[in-house]
């Protein structure tokens, strides 16, 4: 994994980016665990410490699925074992889903960023791979093998998310002072 100074720079950024503070309580190691459990697999060290210091979150145009109790308010934030369950139901969105991705955030457009955990690390850390929400199960997971991760680690997925909203946000505040 990333050093920790490094992550803990990457969440204290996500703060002062996030367009939707959540709401959500923080995970508790309890609530992680039951969702591991749910999901067949442990969730990325880089991930968790995500989520117990952001509780998920909301950048312009994304937001992280949450790990706990249900949200406090209605429609918030979703659930990632919730989420995952509906993709992996044979009556889902892409029948065939393959059990080995954990989906943990979705763009505004339906497209899903996912972790591969048949990649984990020794620190136990995973890839992270992009499901195109236009493309038919099978062309996904036969992109899967050809494409390249799009990041090694979640840490590396977040820099790369926050500098995107960072430069979002530099520009609409160039546009209004023009």
């Amino acid at each position: 994994m990333e050093n920790q100074d490094e992550l803990g720079e990457l969440i204290a950024r996500f703060n002062r980016a996030a367009t939707v503070p959540t709401r959500n309580p923080k995970p508790s190691a309890e609530q992680v665990a039951a969702a591991e459990d749910a999901l067949g697999c442990r969730l990325p060290p880089s991930y968790v410490r995500f989520l117990r210091s952001c509780h998920a979150g909301t950048l312009r145009f994304w937001s992280t699925y949450w790990v706990g109790s249900e949200p406090r308010r209605s429609g918030q934030s979703q659930n990632i074992v919730r989420e995952n369950e509906k993709l992996r139901a044979p009556s889902g969105p892409w029948p065939g889903w393959p059990r080995f991705l954990v989906a943990f955030q979705t763009d505004s457009g339906g497209n899903l960023n996912c972790f591969d955990s048949r990649g984990a690390t020794d620190d136990g850390e995973w890839p992270i791979v992009f499901w195109d929400h236009e493309l038919p199960a099978e062309d996904n997971v036969a992109d899967l093998d050809d494409q390249a991760h799009s990041h090694r680690t979640f840490a590396a997925w977040l820099e790369g998310e926050l500098e995107n909203a960072e430069d979002r946000l530099e520009d609409d505040l160039d546009a209004e002072d023009r």
